[in-house]
C-alpha cells in the first residue's frame, strides 16, 4: 500500500497540496472524503496526509473517523501515532479528531455526520480559528456517492452548515492487488 502511494507521485503531490491549503477568511472549509474497502490503506493515507499537514505552520485539520464498530480502532491508532511521534512534536494539536462509531455515515449515521461537522465548526469558531481542511475517513462499507448526495441535498436545502463547509474532494483508496478480483 505504501509502495502504491509512493508510485503515484501525482496523488501524493495532490494530497500534499490539500494538506498545505490555507483557507482564506470568509471561504468555506474544504472537506475531503476518504473511502475504500476495509484494509485498503485509508488510515495509512490519512496518517500520511496529517503528517504533511503538520509540517505547515499553524495548520489545523479537523478529522472525522467513521467505523461500524462501537470502538473506533482507526481513530485511536491514528491519534495515538500522531501524538506519540517524538520526531514531530508539531503534530500535537495539528489535528482534532471526532469519532463516529456504531454505524455508517452514508446511511444509519448520516445525520450524525452533519451534526459532527457543525460541532467541529462551532468549536473551532469558539477557539478563534477556522480549520484549513476537514477530512472524513468513512468506514470500509460506506458508499461515497451517498455521502456526496447528502452534501448536495444539504446545499440545496440551504442548511446553514453549508455556508461554512463544502465537499471538495472524494478519494477512494483501492487495493490494486485485489481490485480486479473484486471488480
Amino acid at each position: 500500500r505504501v509502495r502504491a502511494l509512493q508510485a503515484a507521485p501525482r496523488l501524493h503531490t495532490r494530497l500534499r497540496a490539500l494538506a498545505s491549503t490555507v483557507v482564506e477568511p470568509g471561504a468555506k472549509v474544504p472537506v475531503t472524503l476518504l473511502s475504500g474497502f476495509l484494509g485498503t490503506g485509508k488510515t495509512t493515507l490519512l496518517r500520511n496526509l496529517l503528517e504533511e499537514a503538520s509540517q505547515a505552520k499553524d495548520s489545523k485539520v479537523g478529522v472525522v473517523v467513521n467505523d461500524m464498530a462501537a470502538v473506533n480502532i482507526d481513530a485511536k491508532i491514528t491519534a495515538r501515532r500522531l501524538d506519540l511521534d517524538g520526531d514531530s512534536p508539531k503534530m500535537q494539536g495539528a489535528a482534532e479528531f471526532v469519532e463516529i462509531g456504531d454505524g455508517c455515515v452514508c446511511c444509519s449515521m448520516a445525520d450524525e455526520l452533519f451534526t459532527t461537522l457543525a460541532e467541529l465548526a462551532a468549536v473551532s469558531s469558539m477557539k478563534g480559528y477556522k480549520y484549513d481542511h476537514i477530512v472524513i475517513e468513512a468506514t470500509g462499507i460506506a458508499e461515497p456517492r451517498s455521502i456526496r448526495d447528502q452534501f448536495q441535498d444539504a446545499e440545496a436545502a440551504g442548511m446553514p452548515l453549508m455556508e461554512e463547509v463544502e465537499l471538495s474532494t472524494l478519494v477512494t483508496v483501492v487495493d490494486s492487488a485485489a481490485f480486479l478480483d473484486a471488480y
